[in-house]
């Protein structure tokens, strides 16, 4: 059996060309001052470009998304340069792990808690 996916244009653009978009911003973004969001997407198809792949291959993760302050351009963790996804990845555990102490500060300091 043969998959035919038809060729997707994406901002009327071919495809080929909007990810090597991606692929020349992944190489302007640092680390220390990029946007960087989770998103719920299929892991062979980080883009959505592929809103119909079989259902093998529609498994769903978190996956990483990283974009230079004031760019409109998303990169998929898994384009960007080792270095990068490394530094980032190292960044986001830090921020979770100050996220979770401050929420374990707050539940022993809760005062909206009477006797």
């Amino acid at each position: 059996m043969t998959l035919f996916m038809p060729v997707p244009v994406i901002d009327g653009m071919p495809v080929k060309r909007w990810l090597e978009i991606r692929e020349r911003a992944a190489l302007d973004i640092d680390a220390d001052t990029a946007e960087v969001v989770c998103a719920y997407r299929k892991y062979f198809d980080p883009y959505d470009i592929y809103p119909e792949l079989p259902g093998q291959y529609g498994d769903c993760f978190n996956e990483w998304y990283a974009r230079s302050p004031g760019s409109k351009i998303w990169v998929w963790f898994d384009d960007l340069p080792r270095t990068t996804q490394k530094a980032l990845s190292k960044r986001i555990k830090q921020e979770q792990s100050r996220e979770e102490k401050k929420e374990k500060v707050v539940e022993v300091f809760d005062l909206s808690q009477s006797d």
